[in-house]
């Protein structure tokens, strides 16, 4: 008699247990947990892979196209030599993210889990050039040197500075100089140009 009480005692410990369980995810998550939550790899490795060589394949012939990164299941980055400036530049962009679209929807990349969750960024020339407004330029602290480049630190904006490359032998760590920049900016990250006319604002503290 004992052991059928204990019984049923359990059993329904175990209902009302089930009960809760059940709608807690129903409720909070929507849905019950997956019992497989690893993820291989090398199997996220080969996808990677090969969404990236099938990118590549499909855009061999668009001379304008440079690397191509994939992040897993979030997004397929193509970076471009393609100039803001160029009439062109919207018209290439579009024709580049349909392209790769069409890629991410072919036969090739059906065994892709979770294809549709790539989006599609296609990035302007990271190192676009700029024509100089006249006098433009940097007041601002040498910071390093490399041959004839060297680096400006702006003297009221530390966060702002560019790669000068030309600098005269006198130009010198520590210094304060103000420079005009010569030809054309390259809007790499810091930017770059050439060293034009300049200043020693003050010597080597």
């Amino acid at each position: 008699m004992k052991k059928s009480i204990i019984g049923l005692v359990v059993i329904g410990c175990i209902a009302v247990c089930a009960y809760f369980i059940y709608h807690y995810y129903s409720d909070e998550k929507g849905t019950f947990p997956e019992s497989n939550q690893f993820v291989d790899p090398e199997n996220i490795s080969r996808e990677m892979a090969l969404i990236t060589m099938e990118v590549m394949e499909g855009l061999k012939d668009k001379d304008v196209v440079g690397d191509i990164h994939t992040n897993y299941q979030e997004s397929v980055t193509i970076q471009t030599f393609i100039n803001s400036s160029d009439n062109e530049a919207a018209a290439l962009k579009s024709e580049i993210e349909e392209t790769v679209k069409e890629i991410l929807n072919s036969e090739e990349l059906k065994s892709v889990s979770n294809i549709n969750s790539y989006k599609v960024i296609v990035e302007n020339n990271s190192k676009e050039e700029q024509e100089i407004e006249e006098n433009a330029g940097i007041i601002g602290f040498v910071v390093e040197r490399e041959g004839d480049k060297v680096l400006i630190v702006d003297s009221e904006n530390k966060d702002t500075s560019i790669w000068l490359s030309g600098a005269p032998e006198e130009i010198r760590i520590g210094q304060e100089v103000k420079v005009e920049y010569g030809g054309v900016v390259f809007f790499s990250n810091p930017p770059q140009a050439e060293f034009g006319d300049y200043d020693i604002v003050s010597e080597v503290q």
